[in-house]
């Protein structure tokens, strides 16, 4: 094996002793990989050792394993630090050695010889325990080519391995930093708890670096995909495709999914594959404390069990970097192509919103904070059952995103964010829409940030004038305040949600301009160049309309609102002549071309502002009047032009034609957006002095007693029916 220059180790075949079998081929598993197994069986536990469940990562179950297999005479392969803390895969006999192989390491293990070792205690007749990575274990399946009765297979869930290289230099340059050599090295100690994870370094002289590791550089360039193994980006043994007995790792999301099962001192989530895995399982019972759980839920916390995480836009610079020797400290360079100005924003810019306002909110808010020397990247939040729906959908919105929307990998809940997104930014922005009404169970409202981070909410929106009518914040109103209280600065979009704020929790916000206000229609015209999109050439009239049954009258205009069908042709911006979504470039040259326009949208209404058109605003029967009253108080538009749908029928063609001062307009709309940008600007310069401290949501009395009662109902009835088989 030989290392690349991103300090990689790949196979090297030399030349004049290859006989051209073609054997190295045939058990690569990049190559070849095993075939998906059923749905495996899925548990939370943990180990009742409390001794050994601390000096562990997680729950402590591969202990337990190790431990059966070196009673019984057997042999455990783990990955372990050497005297220099590189680490390699190695073989254990006694439990005394138990410790080498416990705990998280992140960096690649170097395989050696182990796959050989592997096949001689195989033949000797003595059990074997083998743990690694998918890849690993898909490697190893590969090698031997049988199957062993006498050999247990576990891996772990993996979110990549990063390159040794990397790892070596950054702990060559902690000493250099300390003037002190490195006697221990923990990325997951549990001195505060299983969760968040902590890096602890113990030195020489009794020095000590202490950091959350998604803090610390090395692990901010982990989480951050910026030095993992090419093959992590794309990886041949994910989804279950290694071939393991059973895949071990921690229960991330075990709140979510099982909130009273977590004490937090640490939860394994173990998926069980083979009869073998079913039958080792079941010697484990008497030391464990297990709980049932499901994929679905294991997935919302771990998703590298079914998907390949995605490289950091900088990968590439980083490592001509790192090869080039262009700096004098790795340190700095994972600083630098991390990006500390890197800003991390949330709103509803997922494929599966089919929302043009949605998408193109992000775009703005995306391009203003860039205009402000900042890099920004949308925060992926999407949950798995609306993944499956829509992942491998193409449609206007999933291309739009992929070309114009700067994101993150996906995360699916609370978990996700904390491990992966926490440490990859400094600064936060929610917004815009309505995240202070949709906020997904407050991951909008960051109670998952900790650390010295900076939280600014811009244009966000309650979608009503009061908080009463929002569902989401009974019986939280209070964990509410505490999310909302740990921001540096607060905007909202509508006048009301400045007045919720101040009612409701003594708390003030700026009203300012929906971030698609923020750029001008000629900003706009690059999504317009880049497609083909042709528009009558007669006039017309466009309509965006989000009521369906509003659409379907609209599409016969003579019916509906005679007073307008001789004025020109109606063309539906949002879908066309084959009820296909339109492209976003064909939606804004639609408007943009239109004589006149027709909407029941907020970003209807503001793209037909920025294009200076003619246009009527329809208000819709189930609210969100507030955000266009706003609007149009803000820039001094006649309110006349927001008709309820009664109207709609007997309205007059001279209020469409009405002409609007543009020229007012415009220098409203000018001076709204400097103060806005004033705003983001004086926020994102804010550095955060005290450390944040995630929040942890208290469960309710009558859910905790539900979670009871569905248990113990479990319980009798496995009770009851193991008896009647008897």
């Amino acid at each position: 094996m030989v290392a690349d220059e991103e300090g990689f180790a790949y196979p090297f075949i030399d030349s004049e002793k290859c006989t051209d079998c073609d054997l190295c081929r045939k058990v690569c598993p990049a190559r070849h990989s095993t075939k998906n197994t059923d749905e495996p069986s899925v548990f939370a536990c943990w180990y009742k050792n409390d001794e050994v469940r601390r000096a562990s990562s997680s729950g402590g179950l591969f202990t337990l394993l190790a431990e059966k297999v070196l009673q019984s005479g057997g042999v455990v392969f783990g990955a372990a630090f050497d005297e220099n803390f590189e680490v390699n895969h190695t073989f254990i006999e006694k439990i005394e050695d138990l410790d080498r192989l416990r705990r998280s390491k992140y960096v690649q293990s170097y395989i050696g010889n182990t796959f050989q070792d592997v096949k001689r205690f195989l033949a000797e007749g003595r059990k074997v325990l083998f743990t690694g990575t998918p890849c690993q274990i898909s490697g190893l399946n590969n090698f031997l080519r049988k199957d062993y009765d006498n050999l247990l297979l576990v891996d772990i869930i993996c979110y990549g391995v990063p390159s040794p290289a990397v790892f070596r230099s950054y702990r060559r340059e902690m000493e250099q930093r300390n003037g002190a050599k490195i006697t221990d090295f923990s990325f997951r100690d549990k001195t505060l708890g299983w969760s968040p994870a902590q890096m602890n370094i113990s030195m020489s002289g009794g020095k000590k670096y202490v950091s959350l590791l998604s803090d610390d550089p090395y692990g901010g360039g982990f989480f951050g995909n910026l030095f993992l193994r090419p093959s992590c980006h794309h990886c041949c043994a994910d989804n279950f495709r290694s071939g393991s007995d059973l895949t071990l790792g921690d229960y991330w999301g075990i709140d979510e999914a099982h909130p009273l099962f977590n004490d937090k001192k640490g939860v394994t989530v173990a998926l069980i594959k083979t009869e073998k895995g079913h039958k080792i399982w079941q010697t484990l019972q008497q030391e464990i404390k297990s709980l049932q759980s499901s994929l679905d839920k294991a997935l919302q916390g771990n998703p590298c069990l079914y998907r390949s995480v995605t490289p950091h836009p900088n990968r590439s610079p980083f490592f001509a970097d790192f090869a080039a020797g262009n700096e004098t400290s790795v340190i700095p360079l994972i600083e630098k192509h991390l990006g500390k100005n890197d800003v991390g924003i949330m709103n509803f810019q997922f494929d599966g919103n089919f929302n043009y306002g949605a998408s193109l909110v992000a775009y703005s808010l995306q391009r203003a904070v860039e205009k402000l020397g900042h890099r920004a990247y949308h925060i992926n939040l999407f949950p798995n059952s609306l993944f499956e729906g829509f992942a491998n959908e193409n449609n206007p919105f999933k291309q739009f995103g992929e070309r114009f929307i700067r994101r993150t990998g996906i995360c699916s809940n609370k978990a996700g964010l904390q491990r992966y997104i926490n440490g990859r930014f400094q600064k936060f922005i929610t917004g815009g829409d309505q995240v202070f009404r949709w906020h997904d169970n407050f991951n909008f409202l960051f109670d998952w940030v900790s650390g010295k981070k900076t939280l600014l909410s811009y244009s966000a929106s309650f979608g009503f004038d009061s908080l009463d009518k929002i569902s989401y914040y009974k019986d939280k109103k209070a964990y509410a305040e505490k999310c909302f209280r740990r921001f540096d600065a607060i905007s909202v979009r509508e006048k009301s949600g400045a007045e919720i704020l101040k009612k409701e929790f003594g708390i003030n916000a700026e009203v300012v301009l929906d971030p698609t206000m923020l750029l001008d229609a000629d900003e706009y015209q690059e999504i317009i160049d880049g497609e083909c999109s042709e528009v009558p050439a007669e006039e017309f009239v466009a309509y965006y309309v989000l009521d369906d049954e509003l659409r379907e009258q609209l599409y016969h205009p003579a019916l509906t609102v005679p007073s307008l069908a001789d004025i020109g042709i109606f063309i539906d911006m949002m879908k066309d002549e084959r009820s296909q979504f339109r492209s976003f470039g064909q939606w804004l040259n639609l408007l943009k071309n239109a004589k006149y326009v027709i909407t029941d949208s907020f970003h209807g209404t503001v793209f037909s502002i920025l294009f200076r058109k003619q246009f009527l605003t329809l208000a819709r029967p189930f609210g969100g009047d507030e955000r266009i009253i706003t609007l149009f108080e803000t820039l001094g538009i006649n309110k006349r032009r927001f008709l309820t749908l009664d109207k709609l029928a007997s309205v007059d063609v001279s209020l469409l034609d009405e002409p609007i001062d543009y020229v007012s307009v415009y220098e409203k709309l000018a001076a709204e957006r400097d103060r806005a940008m004033e705003f983001l600007r004086s926020g994102l310069a804010l550095v955060k002095k005290e450390e944040l401290v995630a929040l942890q949501q208290p469960v309710v009395l009558w859910k905790r007693c539900y979670r009871f009662v569905r248990r113990m109902a479990g319980k009798v009835k496995r009770f009851l029916l193991k008896n009647i088989r008897r």
